[in-house]
């Protein structure tokens, strides 16, 4: 009895208690044999899910925190936009020599420029957008006229 299969102790027949437990020893450590591949396997992969976890959860919050950064600073850069835009137009129309009669008045987006500047009420996106629609209707309507009055210039010449 020497010589019995480790692999199969279902088969074994001993006949003392002190040679069963021996092969129940030398069983466990051969069928052991494949575990330590196993363990090492099972914790590779539980480190990289963590790893893999932590990765992503940074990433989600790094793009949760650049939107909701980027929705709160939205309304200061429509306002700086606005504010450069009318100082561009107000450049080139001072620059043409042509006045809008708003525009001297401050009654426009000029006082908007300068509230937004000074750190004053921030005016709302929606009533800024229809103001500064009025100003370009105001503009086209004006620059038709201009070109109206060319064109009856160059028609009596």
């Amino acid at each position: 009895m020497q010589t019995l299969s480790a692999r199969r102790p279902a088969t074994l027949q001993c006949k003392s208690r002190a040679r069963q437990l021996t092969v129940r020893v030398q069983a466990q450590q051969s069928t052991s044999d494949r575990s330590p591949e196993i363990l090492t396997a099972f914790f590779f992969g539980r480190a990289f899910a963590i790893a893999l976890n932590r990765r992503l959860s940074e990433a989600v919050i790094d793009v949760v925190s650049d939107i909701s950064k980027a929705l709160a600073e939205r309304p200061q850069r429509l306002q700086d936009f606005q504010d450069e835009v009318t100082a561009l137009a107000r450049k080139e129309m001072s620059g043409s020599g042509f006045q809008l009669k708003e525009a001297a008045t401050g009654t426009g987006s000029g006082g908007t420029a300068g509230g937004g500047m000074s750190g004053g009420a921030v005016q709302d996106p929606t009533a800024a957008i229809d103001e500064l629609r009025a100003e370009i209707a105001y503009a086209r309507a004006a620059l038709n006229e201009i070109r109206a009055s060319q064109r009856a210039a160059a028609a009596q010449n």
